[in-house]
């Protein structure tokens, strides 16, 4: 019997998100803070604040638009729940997919569409602990939503490491967002990643993102990239 698959959804990140971050990263927790009263901001008046910077940034260069966290005026007009958005309630989600005739969801994360840090470790951190939250949520649903993990590329050796967990945790796929920091997705650098990801039969999906660095050394044509694991979501 032939199945309905969403593949390219998204989740909504909440506090929860972060409850996996290393103890040493604890007073760098991302939280979040509300501006009332700022119509400038057009609804996205909830932002995460990380390293001293806020997410989304809705206004201004480099301007970024997204619904996490799912505490804004934006965010709770939606025709979901911000239960459904965050997964803090699982059944209101699975509800969504049935009202839609979805059988399976592939989630995605939305606040790593945009680098959130210019520190490699603490970046690393927070996806790591992205990653075991998002694939318990996963765990919890019945079979009815997959994960696709994201992978700290600016540090390949984590990177690695990473893929490893994200398949033993059940992920279906990779999330690559635009660079690697400075780095093309094409560096040899990233062979190891690349190499992995096929060991672990994990495609890689490549995602248009927000905003990221333009590398010193990309041309302004967009050069041909290749993607030795690229392909769909294991739904």
């Amino acid at each position: 019997m032939l199945r309905t698959v969403d593949a390219d959804s998204h989740v909504e990140e909440s506090e929860a998100t972060w409850a996996h971050l290393d103890a040493e990263f604890a007073d760098r927790r991302p939280r979040v803070i509300r501006v009332p009263d700022a119509p400038w901001l057009m609804g996205f008046d909830a932002l995460w604040w990380i390293d001293g910077h806020t997410y989304p940034r809705p206004r201004g260069h480099g301007a970024s638009i997204y619904s996490s966290p799912p505490l804004s005026t934006r965010a709770r007009g939606k025709r979901f729940s911000v239960e459904s958005q965050s997964l803090s309630d699982l059944d209101a989600r699975i509800r969504d997919l049935d009202r839609f005739g979805l059988d399976v969801q592939v989630l995605f994360p939305t606040v790593f569409l945009e680098p959130l840090s210019a520190d490699v470790r603490f970046e690393a951190a927070l996806m790591r602990s992205y990653n075991t939250w998002i694939a318990e949520r996963c765990a919890a649903s019945r079979g009815r939503l997959k994960h696709v993990a994201v992978l700290p590329l600016r540090s390949p050796h984590d990177a690695v490491a990473e893929t490893r967990r994200a398949a033993e945790q059940g992920a279906v796929g990779l999330a690559v967002f635009g660079t690697a920091g400075q780095m093309l997705l094409h560096d040899r650098a990233l062979d190891p990643v690349y190499a992995e990801a096929q060991r672990q039969r994990l495609p890689h999906l490549f995602s248009r993102p927000l905003a990221c660095p333009l590398p010193a050394q990309a041309s302004p044509v967009f050069p041909r990239l290749r993607a030795p694991a690229g392909g769909s979501p294991r739904a």
